[in-house]
């Protein structure tokens, strides 16, 4: 049986939350944005020399998503152990929480 394809289903907006391959997918480009959002995110806080707080939060964030996105390709590695995608769960929760402390933090 041929591995499901981008496409493979019918209609296509299906593909988006039924299809493995188009989920995984997907998931993977948010990570990867995500990612890069809060390395950019963490660079003009240092070079802003922003106060000791932004560039704490700032440092704090790279190193959950650096963190988390390590987890997430060791999970795929070893096949998805069940400690494994826990453990990438739990950090995403860490991240979520330093994330919105932060936009509380900058938007009051």
């Amino acid at each position: 049986m041929a591995a499901p394809t981008f496409a493979a289903l019918d209609p296509f907006l299906i593909n988006l939350v039924e299809n493995p391959g188009t989920v995984q997918w997907i998931h993977r480009v948010n990570g990867t944005l995500l990612l890069i959002s809060v390395v950019i995110f963490w660079w003009k806080a240092a070079v802003q020399r922003s106060d000791y707080w932004l560039r704490a939060i700032s440092g704090a964030l790279l190193t959950v998503i650096l963190l988390q996105y390590l987890v997430g390709v060791l999970t795929l590695f070893y096949s998805v152990p069940i400690s494994l995608g826990v453990l990438h769960q739990g950090i995403a929760i860490l991240f979520w929480i330093i994330f919105l402390t932060t936009l509380h933090r900058m938007k009051y």
